[in-house]
C-alpha cells in the first residue's frame, strides 16, 4: 500500500510498514 505523506496519518503509519508507507 502506497500513501502520500500528507495522507499518512499516525493511525495509518502504525498499520503500514515504513517501506510500503512511501
Amino acid at each position: 500500500i502506497q500513501i502520500p505523506p500528507f495522507a499518512a496519518m499516525p493511525e495509518t503509519v502504525k498499520q503500514i510498514p515504513p517501506q510500503d508507507r512511501w
